[in-house]
């Protein structure tokens, strides 16, 4: 209601702590053909994957890691919120979330807790290499976010001119990279 008067032809994209909502504006209109949040999900509009409480076992199945490919355990041990931290996307005071492990939210905890992701631990994995873990992490939910708006905006005549709208608290970490991913800007 607020977006269409103002951008017609318009993509809303609004990342919260636990789904992802893309709304397409035409007309002036949201094109919501079913606003059920299974219509949703089925239309690629709603995707429950977010910017805090999302566990990383529900983005990723495999990590890469020391030429290999590892396995992730499907336990919640470490969130979206522990790799956004990690990787300088949030800040300690922006993990509003309880942890997953009931532990501080700061880098240090968020590096314990992506380590057990692949059931390690700090002594035997390097934090060089839990980073990278963070990046691999970041860089699959990005891409996932990315398909969904692709599929939305390809109704769109000129998808890449087409206005973005980012809203919610993942702007930064997940609705601006997932955005330019789709081409849009």
């Amino acid at each position: 209601l607020l977006v269409g008067p103002l951008l017609p032809e318009s993509i809303l994209i609004d990342v919260g702590s636990t789904t992802t909502d893309i709304t397409p504006i035409s007309g002036g209109r949201h094109q919501v053909m079913d606003p059920t949040d299974m219509g949703r999900l089925a239309n690629h509009q709603l995707i429950y994957t977010g910017s805090l409480r999302t566990n990383v076992a529900t983005i990723v199945d495999h990590i890469p890691l020391h030429g290999d490919t590892i396995g992730v355990s499907s336990e919640n041990f470490a969130t979206a919120a522990d790799v956004n931290l990690l990787l300088g996307l949030i800040g300690p005071k922006d993990f509003t979330v309880p942890t997953s492990d009931g532990g501080p939210a700061t880098r240090k905890g968020a590096i314990r807790r992506l380590s057990r992701v692949v059931c390690a631990d700090t002594e035997s994995i390097s934090q060089r290499d839990i980073i990278r873990m963070a990046e691999y992490i970041h860089s699959v939910q990005v891409f996932k976010v990315s398909q969904h708006i692709k599929s939305i905006t390809s109704a769109y005549r000129s998808p890449a001119d087409l206005p973005c709208v980012l809203a919610g608290i993942g702007i930064l970490a997940l609705a601006e990279p997932a955005a330019r991913a789709a081409g849009l800007s």
